[in-house]
């Protein structure tokens, strides 16, 4: 089993976590107290709904994607077997066979007692594998790539770059403008569209990039300001990384899908597993 790795080395392994500590993104300026990853409501193994993450809940886009899974060859033949994750599966052995957790939080009930353990791992579209025989359910998946932005010490952007997975290489993206477009009008009910050339421009503000990147406007009766981005923060003093997750390298952000591992805390222990889409 291939674990997630950073090229930078296992301690810049970052990790999100509810406590806003370290490896957490603040909220964009004005905006303040809220977590940046919702709390992922469990969901049917296989499913796929349109979610989008903010501050403390889970909003389900229904209904499929529209648009087909696209195929990268230099990504997909990096699977990852999951079908052995089952209700006795412990912590331990879950960070042994797929790594560290990328994002995780703990849903604690009276007296501090801790109830629920969830953690993620950002992947791609779960139909860019076929089903193996006989499965009924996805039991196969790849590990999202990551678009890690570098920040000058004024906080701009200087240069960004796609980085598979698990070899730690630069990615091209091989999805021009045009493919891209295409595939993004094949999506049912769209959400907001992000040419990362625009976004990521050089000397782009930190804020205004983590303002950008986020994929879904709100709307009645959440509104915009509860609107959180999936992303980890890493790098030197006055050199920071942002690390974002994307389904495939292309020139639109294409936001990877999430495999949810839940430990139940309670009387009877036991972890579950499924998949996040949008």
């Amino acid at each position: 089993m291939v674990p997630i790795r950073s090229a930078r080395g296992a301690e810049e392994q970052m990790r999100l976590r509810d406590s806003q500590g370290p490896g957490a993104v603040p909220p964009p300026s004005g905006r303040t107290g809220r977590p940046i990853l919702a709390i992922l409501a469990a969901m049917l193994l296989g499913a796929c709904a349109r979610v989008m993450m903010e501050g403390g809940y889970l909003v389900h886009r229904l209904g499929s994607a529209g648009a087909p899974a696209v195929s990268i060859a230099a990504l997909d033949t990096f699977v990852v077997t999951v079908g052995w994750l089952g209700p006795e599966s412990t912590e331990a052995e879950l960070e042994a066979r797929l790594g560290p957790p990328v994002f995780t939080r703990d849903i604690r009930g009276s007296g501090d007692t801790l109830w629920w353990r969830m953690w993620w791992y950002p992947i791609r579209d779960i139909g860019v594998l076929p089903y193996e025989p006989g499965a009924r359910t996805q039991t196969r998946v790849v590990f999202a790539p990551r678009l890690e932005v570098f920040l000058d010490e004024q906080g701009g952007v200087e240069r960004w770059a796609f980085v598979h997975p698990v070899t730690g290489d630069a990615l091209e993206a091989r999805e021009s403008l045009d493919t891209a477009n295409r595939w993004f009008r094949a999506l049912e009910d769209p959400p907001r569209r992000i040419e990362l050339e625009e976004v990521l421009r050089t000397g782009a503000p930190r804020d205004e990039v983590l303002a950008a990147m986020r994929w879904f406007d709100l709307g009645r009766p959440y509104g915009p300001d509860r609107e959180r981005t999936l992303v980890l923060s890493g790098g030197e003093p006055g050199r920071e990384v942002l690390t974002f997750f994307v389904d495939r390298p292309s020139a639109l952000y294409v936001p990877p899908h999430l495999l949810q591992v839940s430990f139940f805390k309670g009387s009877a222990p036991r972890t579950s597993m499924s998949y996040q889409g949008w």
